[in-house]
């Protein structure tokens, strides 16, 4: 059974956590000066989700019992960077401004002992890595994986949901997520929905990468980056730290999880070689790069040629979605000055097929095709949400039955992938944390991230194995990353 005070000032003898409602927040006083605390306990059972990591945040997920209202919650129970903004506070911000498609935060806080000093690490003491303060949060509501939608057309749905809250986390919030995954976008059922047809409803997840834009303003360009390597931008995972993040990466993360998605459930023209197309796409770094690996370059091939990743097998409202991603994508990269990113590719690394040309970047041969025109474009589309949010309720407007069937998991026969290609190597300059991606393809396995994503092991009605690592930023660096991006795999955010 865990204990959380509802307490504005939760310490007392006993206590085993810190807690704050959504509306105030506080600094932990003196041992010697507690006052009375009000705690509000949970009943909870083995976690549903954790971290397999001895190192990094060390998340774990419960299903809990709510004492005091009868009710089945989320807890999720993690330690976050110390220099960054709790996730309890960035609730506190999110709903403050009206953003819808989040979930509701009942109590949460840091851990304290019975004298009142907060749970932390010691390892900063010996060595560069940040210091990490144990938390709690615990949420009203229990998601389900996106990966469980019940029909393509609950897929768009839910992905719209997700892409709502992020809007409205941007605009009225001013609070950029940066960290678009699978695992991080969850679904509720919606009765209530004005679609026929549609029965569930997205909510966007884990807010613990995200920044204030503020935050954002007044650093500069992080020297490595954050969110999940899968779904990463192009030009983010190119050369770390030559841009800052911004909201055209999220809105291309969220391009590329539908994308990754159908590949997974749905017939495509790739299914031949789908393991070998998915690979190249959304996991292969490069090599030869020990102490920032690269990668995105299938990732731009892909769309300076203005295709998806997943072409589908018959025409649908989904694929039509996917097509126009992928051209509004490619206007977005058309508005971009790619010459910084020039001669990343070695004058002789064999191309892909499906290679495009870097429109002058080096490293290309030279019999690949070329464009003969390159359209301009003034606004770059993915400046804001205003035309993603278009394609999408133009996708859902199509009729249900026109949408493709949902298909047996995919990647469930994929040989495992060389784990050595994932592991950047530990430096005095460069935190273990920040340094962690994998999507591994199969059963089993070690886990090497402490921030892995596991994709619902539990209360699905498939059980993926696969594991989406996220990446932190450089905690040796000045901006450190407000957690580790781990996820609490019932609870839902928005």
């Amino acid at each position: 059974m865990g204990s959380l005070s509802e307490d504005p000032d939760p310490f007392g003898p006993g206590t085993s956590s810190t807690a704050r409602t959504t509306s105030k927040a506080r600094t932990a006083p003196k041992a010697c000066n507690r006052p009375a605390v009000h705690y509000r306990c949970f009943l909870i059972c083995k976690h549903d989700f954790s971290s397999d990591s001895p190192i990094g945040r060390g998340t774990r997920g419960y299903l809990a019992y709510d004492m005091k209202t009868g009710q089945f919650v989320y807890l999720k129970d993690s330690w976050r960077v110390s220099t960054g903004n709790s996730e309890i506070e960035v609730y506190q911000r999110l709903h403050e401004r009206g953003v819808e498609n989040i979930a509701t935060p009942i109590c949460g806080g840091d851990i304290v002992d019975i004298d009142g000093t907060l749970h932390r690490t010691l390892a900063q003491k010996h060595n560069r890595k940040a210091e990490y303060i144990h938390c709690r949060l615990v949420v009203e509501e229990i998601g389900e994986s996106i990966l469980d939608y019940p029909t393509s057309h609950d897929l768009v749905a839910v992905m719209f949901g997700a892409l709502v809250a992020h809007r409205q986390a941007c605009e009225k919030a001013k609070v950029m997520h940066r960290d678009i995954s699978a695992a991080n976008t969850l679904m509720i059922p919606d009765p209530r929905s004005p679609i026929p047809g549609i029965t569930k409803r997205g909510i966007l997840i884990d807010w613990d990468l995200c920044k204030f834009y503020a935050q954002l303003e007044d650093g500069a360009k992080q020297s490595n980056r954050s969110g999940t390597w899968q779904f990463m931008s192009a030009l983010l995972l190119l050369r770390p730290g030559l841009k800052q993040h911004t909201v055209a990466d999220d809105l291309e993360s969220f391009m590329h999880v539908l994308n990754w998605i159908c590949l997974r459930y749905h017939k495509t023209i790739h299914d031949e070689d789908l393991q070998g197309h998915v690979s190249n796409i959304f996991d292969s770094p490069r090599k030869g790069y020990p102490e920032n690996r690269n990668g995105g370059h299938t990732k731009l091939r892909g769309i300076l040629k203005g295709e998806p990743s997943a072409q589908l097998f018959a025409p649908s409202p989904l694929n039509d979605l996917l097509c126009d991603l992928a051209r509004l994508c490619q206007d977005q990269y058309n508005a971009t000055d790619l010459t910084p990113y020039e001669g990343l590719i070695p004058y002789n690394a064999p191309a892909p097929a499906s290679s495009y040309t870097f429109r002058g970047i080096k490293g290309i041969h030279k019999h690949e095709r070329v464009p003969t025109a390159v359209k301009t474009v003034e606004i770059p589309p993915f400046s804001t949400h205003e035309q993603v949010v278009n394609l999408f309720k133009k996708a859902l407007c199509g009729n249900a039955k026109d949408y493709p069937k949902r298909e047996a998991d995919k990647f469930e026969k994929f040989a495992k992938i060389d784990r050595s290609l994932y592991s950047v190597p530990s430096s005095s300059q460069q935190s273990s944390g920040s340094k962690r991606y994998l999507e591994e393809l199969g059963d089993g396995g070690y886990e090497e991230q402490p921030v892995a994503k596991k994709l619902r092991p539990a209360r699905t009605k498939q059980q993926p194995s696969h594991t989406l690592g996220a990446i932190l930023e450089n905690e040796a660096t000045g901006c450190q990353p407000v957690a580790g991006g781990s996820q609490a795999a019932g609870h839902r955010d928005g």
